[in-house]
């Protein structure tokens, strides 16, 4: 799963216990001052529930498997201002202390959406709360000075979030075009690597057999029985050099040479070099 998709999943779950956080709150609160549901009584019950079941099931769905992150995020932007308007309408009108509650849909839809997204959910906010301020069935209605500073307030705070939010995006999408980046490097300088092993490794079994089948082309008719075991030592390095490769194709380090061995091999080598080739060899 990309990181970017990580992080959508994991803002959609700390979003939604946010959610229920505030419908929570929303009940104690009318539990504490039954006097707000006192005009509407049924409808403000029915609102503040609802709306915390509804909260259970936003979390459920983002803490599951393999959430859509997209159509979560879209439906509870919606939902979310919906739900915000009707319990603001049911516990007070305008005067409700659950108006705080608007800023909830505001800050969401500029952290998903940035700027022009937190703004629009906003002036639909400030609408809505605009119809119920100036509903004429309302008692003893908000002021209209009081109305205005809210609505300037919601507006602001959706530009400052969406702000924040957009460079956001732009810092992640930078890290994750190094991130990018950082990951190809590694991939060719892992490929480099492995091929100068190869190669090293390739370059030093080949010089090796072609000194020894030099040397055997000598040892065809001088002596037979020392050319076969030449042979069979050439065909076991072969054998012994496949190997290695293999394990290293596969992952797995070579063992170092034990102490000793390197002299012992170079001293193999100037044999076939000086018995085989008839060159003089000297190890110092």
């Amino acid at each position: 799963m990309p990181l970017e998709e990580q992080w959508q999943q994991q803002k959609e779950k700390v979003l939604g216990w946010i959610r229920l956080g505030f419908s929570i709150a929303a009940i104690v609160v009318i539990q504490l001052n039954p006097e707000r549901a006192a005009r509407f009584p049924v409808l403000s019950y029915f609102s503040l529930y609802s709306f915390f079941i509804y909260s259970l099931s936003i979390l459920y769905l983002a803490r599951s498997e393999k959430p859509d992150s997209k159509k979560i995020g879209l439906i509870t932007t919606c939902l979310d201002i919906l739900w915000v308007s009707l319990m603001v309408y049911s516990t007070g009108g305008s005067r409700t202390p659950f108006f705080v509650f608007y800023l909830f849909p505001v800050i969401t839809a500029s952290s998903r959406y940035g700027m022009k997204g937190g703004l629009l959910v906003a002036v639909v906010g400030v609408t809505l709360y605009g119809f119920i301020r100036f509903d004429p069935s309302s008692e003893n209605p908000l002021g209209i000075d009081t109305f205005i500073i809210r609505s300037i307030y919601m507006l602001v705070l959706a530009y400052i979030f969406g702000f924040l939010s957009e460079f956001e995006m732009r810092q992640n999408e930078r890290l994750m075009a190094l991130y990018k980046t950082a990951g190809e490097v590694a991939t060719r300088e892992e490929r480099q690597r492995i091929a100068r092993e190869l190669h090293d490794r390739l370059l030093q079994v080949l010089a090796s057999l072609t000194l020894r089948l030099e040397a055997c082309r000598g040892l065809f008719l001088q002596s037979p029985a020392e050319l076969s075991d030449e042979l069979r030592s050439m065909e076991e390095a072969a054998r012994s050099s496949m190997a290695e490769i293999r394990e290293f194709l596969a992952g797995k380090e070579t063992d170092a040479l034990p102490a000793g061995t390197l002299m012992e091999r170079l001293r193999e080598e100037m044999k076939f070099l000086r018995d085989g080739l008839g060159l003089r060899v000297v190890l110092s």
